[in-house]
C-alpha cells in the first residue's frame, strides 16, 4: 500500500492528463481512465467504514476524527518522503473536478501528515509552502464532496495545526 501511495501522484496526474488530451484530440482514453478510477476507488473503499464516516460527518469531536484516523492509518506510510513536486501534484488533485481524485489526494495527505510519522514535519512544511490549507478548507466544506474527502481534509487540517504548534516545528 505504501508503494501505491508513493507512485500515486504520477499515476493520478496521468489520469488527469488523459482527460485533457482525450478532450483536445481524437484520442479516446475513456476505458483506461475508467479502469484507473475504479482501482483508485476500490483502494479508498478498502479503508472506508461507513458507520465511522457517517458518525464523523455529524460530529466535530476530536475522538470521532481519531476513529477515522485509526481506520485509515497505514503505519508504513510514515516512512515515505515526498518532494515538493509530488506534494504540488496532490494539491492540484484537491482542485480536480473528480471527487474521487480529490478524496485520494486528501487520503494521501492524511498518511503523510500523521503526527509521529518520520517525515510528517517535512510534509507539513511542503504543504504550507504549496498553499494547501485554503484548498483543504474548501475541500472539507464542499457540499458536493465525498464524505471521505471531507473527513480526510478535516484530519489533515488538524494534523497541520498540531504539527505547526509543536515546539520542535521548523519549516
Amino acid at each position: 500500500m505504501c508503494q501505491w501511495l508513493a507512485s500515486n501522484p504520477n499515476e493520478l496526474h496521468l489520469v488527469n492528463r488523459m482527460d485533457e488530451v482525450g478532450s483536445s484530440k481524437s484520442v479516446n482514453f475513456d476505458g483506461a481512465r475508467k479502469m484507473a478510477l475504479k482501482q483508485i476507488e476500490e483502494f479508498l473503499l478498502s479503508f472506508s467504514d461507513p458507520h465511522i464516516f457517517s458518525e464523523a460527518a455529524t460530529s466535530s469531536a476530536p475522538a470521532t476524527l481519531a476513529q477515522v484516523v485509526e481506520a485509515v492509518r497505514i503505519p508504513e506510510a510514515g516512512n515515505l518522503i515526498c518532494s515538493a513536486a509530488a506534494i504540488g501534484k496532490y494539491v492540484s488533485m484537491l482542485q480536480n473536478p473528480s471527487s474521487l481524485l480529490r478524496a485520494c489526494a486528501a487520503f494521501a495527505f492524511v498518511q503523510f501528515t500523521l503526527p509521529g510519522g518520520q517525515h510528517a514535519m517535512h510534509h507539513a512544511g511542503l504543504l504550507q509552502n504549496a498553499g494547501a490549507s485554503p484548498v483543504l478548507r474548501a475541500s472539507a466544506e464542499a457540499a458536493t464532496a465525498r464524505i471521505e474527502s471531507k473527513m480526510y481534509a478535516r484530519i489533515v487540517l488538524r494534523n497541520l495545526e498540531h504539527l505547526q504548534s509543536s515546539p520542535s516545528t521548523q519549516f
